[in-house]
């Protein structure tokens, strides 16, 4: 991946790079440097800072010879690169480190070839999934009570997509503010501190299949798509006084049953079934969800809201 290597690369189309026989194109390269746990070792110990070859199997407690081969696979790959030759009498030994990113304001992305967009991505990837790998070798990834780990695949229209965008750049700020806060503390404090490792990404999927609806979320849309078939029921349940009960009553008997059998769904196979308070929760939760849309007009809307009323339910059911 260094800037000689020319990689092929769906996401150039083939077009921009081409790599010479025997070498692995970007993509693979990524993944090869974090398949072994003595690579993915190596580049987190040299994240720290340059090392030779010695110090590295000090640091991690393997013999000189086992590294020599990751070490030069990683070489050509561009994965890390020498960064000092020093000569003792007949002696060379290598000063490594890993391929230097410079930090890229957006401007400087937007400036960027797809080619170069790609090597850079690739060596970002590289690096956590290393950095995690070697935390999860030495037991502290899952150690740790407070570990974020969170994905999730969303289906998005272009504003949702430039919304997420800004609410990763606003995080990411605020995780560079609590780093200053911290840094100001223990320098109060003595305090040594502990290293860890955050990571955002924010990209589109290679497949663009929408992520199969959840049970709860299938059986929201049914109770949605009931009351937006028999308007005349959802704007009952939101109109007030003097109205006939028995026809208010047939409504919310009629939307009664179709949450019940959404709270069916909602379960997972061997899963308690659920409070009488939970149901009720639910049930009160929807009828005022109904009726406050209902009464804003937007009863032909309904169907819509799916995801605002999933929202809505999903810590009524967690509290159960």
């Amino acid at each position: 991946m260094n800037s000689e290597q020319r990689a092929v690369s769906a996401v150039t189309g083939g077009q921009e790079f081409t790599v010479s026989a025997g070498q692995r194109s970007v993509e693979e390269s990524v993944g090869f440097a974090a398949s072994h746990r003595t690579r993915a070792e190596i580049l987190a110990a040299l994240h720290e800072g340059p090392a030779t070859g010695p110090q590295l199997a000090d640091i991690l407690g393997q013999p000189r010879h086992r590294l020599r081969y990751h070490l030069e696979e990683l070489l050509k790959d561009g994965s890390i690169e020498i960064a000092q030759v020093r000569k003792v009498a007949n002696v060379v030994t290598h000063v490594y480190r890993v391929t230097r990113l410079p930090y890229y304001s957006e401007e400087d992305w937007c400036a960027m070839t797809m080619g170069q967009r790609q090597v850079t991505s690739a060596l970002i990837l590289q690096a956590a999934w290393a950095e995690a790998l070697a935390s999860l070798y030495a037991g502290k990834f899952h150690n740790d009570p407070q570990v974020a780990v969170i994905w999730n695949r969303i289906l998005l229209d272009r504003r949702g997509r430039e919304e997420l965008a800004r609410e990763q750049k606003r995080s990411w700020d605020r995780i560079h503010e609590i780093e200053a806060e911290s840094a100001a503390r223990r320098l109060r404090s003595k305090e040594a501190g502990t290293t860890y490792v955050v990571t955002s990404l924010g990209y589109e999927r290679s497949r663009n299949v929408a992520p199969d609806p959840q049970p709860l979320e299938t059986g929201i849309s049914a109770a949605l798509e009931f009351c937006a078939a028999e308007p005349s029921s959802a704007l009952l349940l939101g109109t007030q006084p003097p109205m006939e009960a028995s026809t208010v009553l047939a409504a919310r008997r009629n939307l009664i049953a179709r949450l019940a059998k959404m709270l069916r769904e909602s379960r997972e196979p061997g899963e308690a079934s659920p409070t009488s308070g939970l149901d009720e929760r639910m049930i009160d939760a929807t009828l005022a969800f109904v009726c406050a849309r209902a009464s804003a007009g937007e009863a032909d809307r309904l169907t819509q809201l799916t995801p605002e009323l999933l929202t809505i339910l999903t810590p009524a059911r967690r509290a159960a």
